[in-house]
């Protein structure tokens, strides 16, 4: 659970590089996040999405996240110059104690 919760902290940064996505990114990374996030968390016992073989899990799980590495290509190329401040929550508990 704990690669589960990292890609969640992660992939909450990722959404910093889209504040106002359009319906087909969202869609997109909609689609890559609950794909990640089942594969990651198994919850249901027999999930047939999930390959027979660990070699075509290995194409899928290269394939399905992809659009994620395009999109972070796109946000690159665009150069947003914009400063976008994520307070790290662990630090401020840490801080109080």
């Amino acid at each position: 659970m704990s690669l589960l919760s990292r890609y969640i902290s992660w992939f909450d940064r990722f959404r910093l590089f889209f504040p106002k996505p359009t319906r087909d990114i969202s869609s997109k990374t909609n689609h890559a996040e609950e794909y990640v996030q089942r594969w990651l968390s198994r919850d249901k016992a027999f999930d047939h999405s999930i390959p027979q073989t660990i070699e075509q899990a290995k194409q899928k799980a290269a394939r399905e996240p992809a659009v994620l590495d395009d999109l972070i290509e796109i946000a690159a190329e665009a150069r947003d110059k914009t400063l976008r401040v994520v307070p790290d929550t662990n630090a401020l508990a840490t801080l109080c104690r």
